[in-house]
């Protein structure tokens, strides 16, 4: 079961935070879409094992989870200033390297242990006196705050007053205090220890250790509101001297750019801009890093590699993380350090590797932030982009084609597929003879733009990097490339642009008028695109492309009949809607239009007995302007069933299925001029047949059709007395806007100043 929602420019453009609800144009059911898990071994990280310390860029998230309503504390200890220093004092800056204990809980009744790690960064006043710590606690990374300190007369020790303000949660206005804390028996937990008036660092030498800190008496923090403890602490803190020195790159070096595709730990593409320079044997490389784009490694050149020793200091995150690239081999699903190696192949030019590069924050054991498997480096492409964007429909001859294929998609890391059936593709054929324009050639990516082709003989080729959209937010560009899979023979797919192609061909059946992309006919190579800030693909994507020319036509309302006002109230998937219609009869024929955006000329036709009147289902109502999609109209019966948003999730939600009836009979009410759908059945609203499939629009479940009010009748000439025309508009008996009316039959669509409209047929 699917829903087509329409995905506007700003869907496309703002991708790297991407509204999810809109993923894909069709809201799937389980039963109908391929979920592409995590495929074969050596595309699945073993990061996970048991032996593997994982870190996250923000420790801090473990204050949310406390509950402020707990472990509350007396209010006359605290401090009532609030005062939150957030800029770096004045004075000489000096790293520290974090070692003892964390003490924490996950769910607020089960505590932890962990080894404390991370930076901490400390600033000696010039007055000799004042020493200021950034992020005093382990926990506190992240929250940018300091703390002073004050030396003792014979500087062995540094004494901080406790009370200070450490930190804000500005989600739940809390401010963060400074505290020690120690193990009440009687009570089974930490409170206050209140005959503590500071925290005691002694200085040994060029390290520094907090004083009067164990198992039984914490450092640690209450929020300001409510005195409540943060349930967690830190004790036996010693910051050591932090002396790596990151790679120094030689004075004057020559840089080349490369272009660096990998994944990364989600499985997701990663594709940016690297430099890399050579000094002899030597070779220095920027951008290997996610974390530190800025750093660099070092590595030597011999034969048809590159290898970089291993745990390379690289820099440091957010003051608080040292990063060292750290290579690693998977052997027996297990992770084995070794130096970083890259092979050059000559007759590409590209650097490969198969190995774990890790961003690591612990040097003598794994334990990541970040890392980048099946690392491609390749010369930066010279590609031509284009920057203009066609937003207006071309002049030309417009041409409704049905679109068939797949249509590709990225959600949380996971590619899916969808059929592009329901959707249209429009092409406008120049004057010229030559010049073919195509409206959102990714079906999924509708920013209602246009790229150009051309028609050589039996065949259209469209240049790719094309731009069909930009970004004010994020200054760039939406071009079209070819895009193909880094690992084409497994299940789930990683996806980069392909930039030695230039063009993508279509063929054209002569005899049928059907438009085939041939050349990309799997998942292996497909037509995406690209964002133009780092090259990288865009999460949408269409292969094995077929357009059939649309030749279905609109029924029209009969002329000269009384037309009346219908409201319309129905059950769109557990919530109330309502609407209009308007609605005509003639004899045993009941007539319907103006169904909610569809097109307001197109007509569904029930055929009246006795009390009820019955629609067939599969009648065609033109086109949904709104996603460029065909409707058609289908009588169904619904079900309700709990599933898995994602398989393994365990979230749980309400799925409504449409299983689909030859016909609605709904019952009829002459006099009072009521439909009524019996209970459990649902007037669709389908971008395809529905007999064929469900993919639905718009599902009316239990609609109440009543009359509203009577409508005054539409005389077939132009003019109205006492009435201004302010636009006229012509379409084809398919629904599609034509710029004049052409020979035939056609429609003419009059709106007036005072927002009335009519509507007549033409005959050229």
């Amino acid at each position: 079961m699917k829903r087509i929602v329409l995905l506007t420019a700003l869907v496309i453009t703002s991708l790297c935070a991407w509204a999810q609800q809109l993923r894909t144009p069709f809201k799937m059911a389980e039963s109908n879409r391929e979920y592409l898990q995590h495929g074969v071994r050596h595309m699945t990280s073993p990061l996970g094992q048991k032996s593997m310390q994982r870190y996250s860029m923000q420790p801090t998230d473990r204050l949310m989870l406390t509950d402020l309503n707990s472990r509350r504390i007396a209010a006359k200890t605290l401090n009532t200033n609030y005062e939150l220093v957030n800029e770096q004092p004045a004075g000489e800056v000096k790293m520290f390297y974090r070692s003892g204990k964390n003490y924490y809980t996950a769910d607020g009744t089960n505590f932890q242990t962990d080894d404390q790690h991370g930076l901490m960064k400390v600033v000696f006043d010039p007055d000799g006196k004042t020493v200021w710590f950034k992020e005093i606690m382990m926990d506190l990374a992240g929250y940018n705050s300091w703390v002073k300190g004050t030396y003792n007369e014979d500087k062995t020790k540094i004494n901080v007053e406790l009370g200070q303000t450490v930190g804000y949660l500005s989600q739940y206005n809390q401010y963060l205090l400074l505290y020690m804390f120690k193990y009440d028996e009687a009570s089974q937990t930490f409170v206050i220890d209140e005959a503590q008036k500071q925290l005691e660092v002694a200085v040994e030498g060029e390290s520094l250790k907090m004083l009067g800190t164990d198992s039984k008496h914490l450092l640690s923090m209450v929020y300001s509101s409510n005195n409540a403890w943060v349930m967690l602490g830190d004790y036996e803190t010693v910051l050591a001297p932090f002396n790596e020195v990151a790679v120094e790159v030689p004075e004057g070096l020559t840089t080349k750019d490369y272009m660096l595709n990998a994944v990364d730990k989600e499985g997701k593409a990663v594709t940016t801009k690297v430099k890399m320079g050579e000094v002899g044997n030597d070779v220095y490389v920027q951008g290997l890093l996610n974390s530190l784009p800025e750093g660099w490694l070092k590595g030597k050149k011999e034969a048809n590699k590159v290898t970089f020793a291993n745990k390379q200091f690289v820099g440091i995150v957010s003051d608080f993380y040292p990063v060292w690239a750290m290579g690693a081999n998977s052997v027996d699903d297990k992770l084995v350090e070794a130096d970083f190696v890259l092979n050059f192949n000559e007759a590409s030019k590209t650097y490969t590797s198969d190995m774990f590069l890790l961003e690591n924050v612990l040097k003598d054991e794994f334990g990541y932030i970040d890392y980048y498997y099946n690392v491609t480096l390749m010369e930066y492409p010279d590609v031509q982009f284009t920057t203009d964007i066609i937003t207006e429909q071309p002049e030309g001859e417009l041409k409704a084609y049905k679109r068939s294929g797949t249509a590709l998609s990225t959600y949380m890391g996971y590619p899916y597929v969808d059929p592009q059936d329901g959707y249209i593709m429009f092409m406008v054929y120049a004057p010229d003879g030559k010049t073919v324009y195509l409206k959102n050639p990714v079906t999924q990516a509708r920013a209602n733009t246009w790229v150009k082709a051309t028609k050589e003989g039996n065949k259209i080729v469209m240049p790719l990097y094309q731009s069909i959209d930009y970004s004010e937010n994020g200054d760039y560009y939406i071009y079209l490339a070819k895009v193909v899979a880094m690992n084409p023979n497994d299940e789930k797919k990683v996806y980069v642009p392909d930039f030695s192609a230039k063009n993508v061909t279509f063929s054209i059946d002569e005899a049928t008028g059907v438009v085939s992309l041939d050349e990309l006919k799997d998942d292996k190579a497909v037509l995406g695109l690209v964002f133009s800030n780092n090259m990288s693909y865009n999460n949408f994507a269409d292969f094995n492309s077929v357009y059939t020319p649309l030749n279905e036509e609109i029924t029209l309302m009969p002329e000269n009949l009384k037309q009346e006002k219908w409201s319309v109230i129905y059950n769109e998937e557990g919530e109330t809607a309502d609407g209009e219609v308007v609605v005509a009869m003639d004899g045993d024929k009941l007539y319907m239009n103006s169904i909610l955006d569809l097109d307001p000329k197109a007509t569904l036709v029930g055929t009246i007995k006795g009390n009820k009147v019955e629609f067939a289902t599969d009648q065609y109502l033109g086109l949904y302007p709104k996603a460029d999609a065909t409707a058609y109209f289908g009588g169904a019966k619904y079900r309700i069933e709990q599933e898995e948003v994602i398989p393994g999730t365990g979230f749980m939600m309400d799925h409504w299925y449409y299983d689909v009836t030859p016909s609605l009979v709904m019952d009829y009410d002459a006099e009072k001029r009521t439909l009524t759908a019996p209970e459990g059945t649902t007037f669709l609203l389908n971008a395809t047949k529905p007999s064929v499939d469900v993919m639905y629009i718009w599902a009316l479940s239990d609609a109440y059709f009543a009359f509203k009010s009577e409508i005054a009748g539409i005389d077939n000439d132009l003019t109205v007395e006492g009435k201004e025309v302010k636009s006229v508009k012509y379409f084809n008996l398919k629904g599609m806007q034509i710029a004049k009316p052409e020979k035939g039959m056609c429609i003419q669509a009059v709106t007036f100043t005072d927002g009335s409209t009519m509507t007549k047929k033409m005959v050229r």
